[in-house]
């Protein structure tokens, strides 16, 4: 939707649809670059290059989030 909205507002402002799509590939492509940086970064996480990093990723699924460890110090303290 927000570049739909962009696109929209460069076709309202621009004298031609070919300015219009300059001018939208200029604001746009610097954030759709960190968009897809991200999810490649994100990507690792979920298939991982080496077994080291498998390893890792299986202890971090593992480990207690604050809700299970919120959890578990009531049921200590209500006994």
């Amino acid at each position: 939707m927000a570049g739909a909205c962009i696109l929209a507002d460069q076709l309202h402002r621009s004298d031609s649809v070919e300015a219009a799509l300059r001018r939208y590939e200029q604001i746009w492509q610097p954030v759709i670059t960190d968009r897809q940086r991200t999810v490649r970064e994100t990507a690792r996480w979920f298939v991982p290059n080496a077994a080291w990093q498998l390893h890792v990723r299986r202890g971090a699924l593992k480990a207690p989030g604050p809700s299970d460890i919120d959890r578990n110090r009531g049921a200590v303290l209500a006994g």
